[in-house]
């Protein structure tokens, strides 16, 4: 399934100088069910550089996090 969602956020880069996305989203938000059942994730901000993340292995951990916030 491949879904598109827009978002507020930020390029921060790290001490490493390494950049990342940085948003927000609340814990009802579909991006976690997303994240529990996908296989990768492609965040673009504002048109520049696409970050290509995997999802392997994210399951449980998304779940519990849902979990966990919901609660």
């Amino acid at each position: 399934m491949i879904a598109t969602l827009l978002y507020l956020g930020e390029i921060q880069v790290s001490l490493t100088l390494a950049s990342m996305p940085v948003f927000k989203a609340s814990a009802k938000d579909p991006l976690l069910g997303w994240i529990a059942s996908g296989s990768s994730l492609h965040i673009n901000l504002g048109g520049e550089t696409t970050y290509d993340v995997s999802l392997k292995g994210s399951a449980q951990a998304a779940k519990a996090f849902a979990a966990a916030c919901n609660s």
